[in-house]
């Protein structure tokens, strides 16, 4: 069956006849390809000697389907349901028996049959786990056995929604010295491109500059890209896992399309402008997202990674062009960039004339992209590091200048700042003397007197001094209020207050202290007295107040109930208390104006 034949029942196999029609020499149509003689070399290509037919899977190709090729490092077939057949035939034209090994220089092939010399057969590929593969490597490695003058026929099938045939015949020594030199290659470009998006993501997190962010996102999707292309994912990332390796070249593509369209817009973004074409490269990332997901749901694997690829072709040109208007506008932004992306932007453009079969995919192709996207992770780190050389210089100038401003305020500033330590110091001491004190009387208020009984009692724990408490009641004070008014009634207040000072604070201040609780009602606490001292001191007070005179009011007399307690210091204050309280409630019954103990 001819091509054009099954290309008329099935429609999907719509590449693959181009692709053989430009890369095929039709004057070798239906004539077997000559068998490759091997001579000693380090490596044969099998151009002019491979016949290669594209089939429907499950139909074999008939003898007037095989064609001969060349150009196979440079060969590529697209197509969705094509199962693409090859031939050839090895011959050892040395007097030695030697150990060869058959490389298909590509990584992503789906399903790759192969068998050689009816004796040894494989069946690997993307969809097989990664040990099916006979030589461990991102790439295709088949060995074979050829005797002294042995003619063996290689024949096989691949599937994939992309296939390239640069095959070729190693030995093996040769082939482990080449295949070193690329990996060299990729890991300098892996661990530039690594370092590169760790200082990045570091200089976002200390700057918060968008910029830093999306060029890190992108060196991150670049890497993930080449590890699905070069197989490196597959081998040493997810060997078994293979429905992550069929969704791994569809996502890395993308990723890497939506990061590189977000980062240029972003980088050429300033504070107060936004570059032209940005919202048309902002639209069509949407349009990529919502058709991947499209095509994703209907199974079309093959148009999913294409439409990725071709809409990164139109975003390509639209940061050309934006570069462009940016430039001629003005902006030495986009020229610094515009220098910086160079080597990127056109390692970006070969990939996809060669992608789209314009240039040869060749593998000096792949090192001149790599070299390319290098040559600008290594002007961005250099611009990173003059950016940041510039900040610290800046930050250096502005401290130096906030230094100058502060040694000149500095004497100016010494003094407000002593004038208003004074003042604070002044309003403080009014604060605590109005937090203390009680307004009209002059007199500690309840608070401090709670405070100096706290801690004399602690006091008195450790002297194991006894306490002594008492409290002062005016007698029937509430009709003073009611005849005299309020302002006489404070005058007594005020009187009975100095004459409480004057009686009780003679000696010993700083072991007593008699405070106004409230109304018409007063306190003392007091330590170091023996209870035989106490007493006499209460009816001298008591005495003393009744002996009270205003001019205002002169026919009143005042009088006063007294109830006092003691303790010894390990009772508690406010026991000692209530039994004064107790104390005074007692006095008042006993017909006031008079001083009565506490039990004890």
């Amino acid at each position: 069956m001819r091509p054009l034949d099954c290309f008329a029942k099935h429609r999907l196999i719509y590449g693959a006849a181009l692709c053989l029609i430009l890369l095929i020499d039709q004057s070798q149509a239906h004539e077997h390809a000559p068998p490759l003689s091997w001579q000693g070399e380090d490596r044969l290509w099998l151009d002019g000697h491979l016949e290669v037919a594209v089939q429907p899977p499950g139909l074999l190709p008939q003898a007037d389907d095989w064609l001969a090729h060349q150009h196979l490092e440079a060969a590529r077939f697209t197509g969705q349901d094509v199962r693409l057949h090859f031939r050839a035939q090895l011959h050892n034209s040395t007097d030695q028996a030697t150990t060869l090994w058959l490389h298909i220089d590509e990584s992503t092939l789906d399903t790759i049959s192969l068998n050689i010399g009816g004796n040894q057969h494989w069946h690997t590929g993307d969809h097989q786990p990664f040990d099916s593969r006979p030589i461990a490597h991102t790439s295709y490695l088949f060995p074979l056995v050829l005797q002294a003058g042995e003619i063996k026929t290689l024949s096989g099938w691949i599937e994939s929604r992309q296939i390239r045939l640069p095959i070729s015949l190693w030995r093996p020594d040769a082939y482990l010295a080449w295949a070193e030199k690329r990996t060299i290659r990729n890991g300098l470009f892996f661990a530039t491109v690594i370092v590169l998006a760790s200082l990045c993501l570091v200089t976002y997190v200390a700057t918060q500059l968008p910029a830093y962010l999306a060029f890190g996102l992108f060196n991150i999707a670049a890497m993930l890209f080449f590890l699905q292309v070069f197989g490196y994912g597959f081998q040493y990332l997810w060997p078994d896992a293979l429905v992550v390796n069929r969704i791994a070249g569809p996502l890395s593509t993308y990723l890497l399309a939506l990061s590189f369209g977000w980062m240029a817009p972003t980088m050429l973004s300033g504070r107060h402008h936004r570059p032209r074409l940005s919202g048309i490269i902002k639209t069509l990332l949407a349009v990529l997202v919502a058709g991947g997901l499209v095509l994703a749901l209907i199974g079309q694997r093959t148009w999913l990674i294409q439409f990725a690829i071709y809409w990164l072709f139109v975003i390509l040109a639209l940061i050309l062009t934006m570069l462009f208007l940016e430039v001629r506008g003005g902006s030495r932004r986009a020229r610094l960039f515009a220098l910086i992306w160079s080597p990127m932007l056109l390692s970006a453009l070969l990939l996809l004339l060669a992608w789209l079969d314009w240039i040869a995919y060749t593998d000096a192709l792949i090192t001149l992209c790599l070299a390319g996207l290098g040559m600008t992770c290594l002007g961005f780190f250099v611009l990173l590091g003059f950016q940041l050389r510039q900040s610290i210089l800046r930050r250096q100038r502005l401290e130096q200048e906030s230094l100058e401003l502060k040694t000149a305020q500095a004497d100016r500033l010494a003094q407000e700042v002593e004038e208003r330590t004074q003042q604070l110091a002044e309003s403080n001491r009014r604060l605590r003397q109005m937090a203390l004190t009680d307004p009209l009387t002059g007199l500690p208020n309840r608070r401090q007197l709670d405070d100096f009984g706290e801690l004399h009692h602690r006091l008195a724990r450790l002297t194991q001094a006894r306490l002594h408490t008492a409290i002062f009641d005016l007698d029937h004070f509430k009709r003073v209020n009611d005849t005299y008014g309020h302002p006489i009634g404070d005058l007594f207040l005020q009187a009975v207050a100095r004459c409480l000072e004057t009686q009780l604070l003679s000696k010993d201040h700083d072991q007593r202290l008699v405070a106004r609780l409230g109304g018409e009602e007063f306190a003392l606490i007091c330590y170091s007295l023996d209870d035989e001292q106490l007493p006499p001191l209460l009816e001298a007070v008591r005495e003393a107040v009744s002996q009270i005179r205003l001019e205002e009011a002169p026919q009143v007399q005042l009088t006063l109930s007294i109830g006092w307690a003691s303790g010894q210091a390990d009772q508690p204050l406010t026991q000692i208390f209530r039994r004064a309280d107790q104390a005074l409630y007692r006095a008042k019954e006993a017909g006031r104006n008079r001083v009565e103990a506490g039990d004890s």
